[in-house]
């Protein structure tokens, strides 16, 4: 649970890592610290969908919901593992750091979504603690909507939530 919640940090890592060398800010720092995270996620996200007893993983991924993410998180990494790569190599950056920052925040919503399903699928409910499930994003981004009143006046908000999978579809609505 942890490692695929690590995966969501380290895409994060290689993004601002990518935006501090194109800005010029403190640049070997930097470029170090891009190099391990992007090594980081490469590794992690192998041992995730194949296993790696050496971080903890002792078996490839199985469930069918996690391998699609898996493999939808490698569909947005690919790119961006190539953009961090030349971003080490090249002394203009500009290019690379935008490829990277245009596919952040899709990588964030793949990762958030593999960890939702890895916590369901893996978790003992009677030992996830309060903090535990609250700082575990829901799968996929929450869908919200406001309507307004017939007569004009604001309407109070009333929060509906439908589980028919927790790790693969949870709706909360305002309406």
């Amino acid at each position: 649970m942890n490692l695929a919640g690590r995966l969501t940090v380290l895409g994060q890592t290689v993004a601002a890592a990518a935006c501090m060398l194109d800005s010029g800010y403190d640049i070997a720092h930097e470029r170090e610290l891009l190099e391990e995270t992007h090594e980081d996620f490469t590794r992690l996200l192998w041992a995730l969908e194949h296993g790696d007893m050496t971080v903890g993983i002792p078996t490839p991924e199985r469930n069918r919901s996690a391998v699609v993410a898996i493999r939808d998180i490698h569909a947005i990494w690919e790119p961006m593992d190539a953009s961090a790569i030349a971003l080490l190599e090249v002394d203009h950056p500009h290019d690379h750091a935008m490829a990277i920052a245009g596919a952040n925040q899709a990588l964030l919503e793949k990762t958030e979504l593999l960890a939702s399903i890895i916590v369901n699928e893996y978790a003992d409910p009677f030992e996830v603690l309060l903090t535990d499930a609250l700082a575990i994003p829901l799968a996929g981004r929450p869908a919200c909507w406001v309507r307004g009143g017939g007569d004009g006046t604001m309407p109070l908000p009333f929060v509906s939530i439908r589980r028919s999978d927790l790790g693969r579809s949870v709706y909360l609505a305002l309406t």
